[in-house]
């Protein structure tokens, strides 16, 4: 929805695929009262956005069609969502419960976005690229799964074919936003280490005929997802010292000195903020909880 205000990521997850943004945008349907929807192309589209069709929707990822009625289930939200049509015009929207079927709220307008990681659009020319590579008992039966059941657990196997370019969490950051590194030197051997861990299962699969070697990516290097990166990045390390993943352009140092251990003992707490209060210092009191924070004030 583009309402994110911090996002946490390690540096696999940075660094493996996602969705292109273009292909997101394009399959993310909104519905909103009094607008037109076109029914006739609805199953499809969620059928490629990764939703299963069933007679009832019970959990996340299906989606249901009777009439003029809609119920799908998106994995961002807590309930499934029901829309009922008159003609191709969106005439109610409203949340269910999935075990009773009653209404939990009606709402103006909802998104629904794509359930899987990797989505496509054209199985028949993903089918013809793999035929090009080395066959093997796996890879047969794989174009027998993307012909008849679109989406499969091992589809992803095929990334390189799928997506010629490999898309990142930082396509979908914009220039508005900041992005840190912590500790970049430490990210930077965790990232060679997940690389080496890919290239190490791709080649087993290959020594038991589980996967042809395809030409392609199958992750991005971290230093070349952070080169394509347009948002501001502030790089918080221990030490001053360059680091492969980035070129700072300015530096800002900032001392710091250990805390002693106050074992409770408030009232030592309470002498060492009045002392930094009186030497102009501004104050932050972190506390590990809600209730300790208010037990403190």
């Amino acid at each position: 929805s583009g309402n994110a205000k911090i996002i946490i990521a390690p540096s696999d997850a940075v660094m493996q695929y996602t969705i292109p943004r273009n292909m997101y945008e394009k399959y993310r349907i909104t519905f909103r009262i009094g607008e037109t929807v076109e029914q006739s192309s609805l199953s499809e589209k969620l059928t490629i956005m990764g939703y299963s069709r069933s007679d009832a929707v019970e959990g996340v990822g299906q989606f249901c069609i009777r009439g003029g009625i809609l119920d799908v289930f998106p994995p961002s939200s807590k309930n499934p969502i029901r829309i009922e049509f008159f003609d191709d015009e969106v005439d109610t929207v409203r949340y269910f419960d999935a075990q009773s079927q009653l209404t939990i709220s009606h709402v103006d307008i909802c998104t629904v976005a794509p359930c899987r990681e990797m989505i496509y659009e054209d199985t028949e020319k993903i089918c013809e690229e793999i035929k090009q590579y080395p066959q093997t008992e796996w890879t047969e039966s794989d174009i027998d799964k993307f012909k008849e059941e679109y989406y499969f657990p091992a589809a992803d196997r095929y990334i390189p074919v799928i997506y010629k370019k490999i898309s990142t969490i930082f396509e979908y950051i914009d220039d508005e936003y900041a992005v840190f590194l912590l500790s970049p030197d430490r990210l930077g051997d965790r990232a060679h280490a997940f690389e080496k861990e890919i290239t190490g299962e791709l080649v087993q699969f290959a020594e038991n005929d589980a996967l042809p070697i395809i030409k392609g990516d199958y992750v991005i290097p971290l230093k070349k997802a952070l080169e394509s990166l347009s948002a501001q990045c502030i790089v918080l390390s221990d030490f001053t010292a360059d680091t492969q993943l980035v070129k700072p352009e300015m530096y800002f140092n900032f001392e710091s000195r250990s805390v002693p251990s106050y074992a409770g003992n408030i009232s030592l707490i309470v002498d060492d903020i009045v002392k930094w209060h009186d030497g102009s210092y501004a104050i932050t009191v972190l506390a590990g909880s809600k209730p300790k924070a208010e037990a403190f004030y």
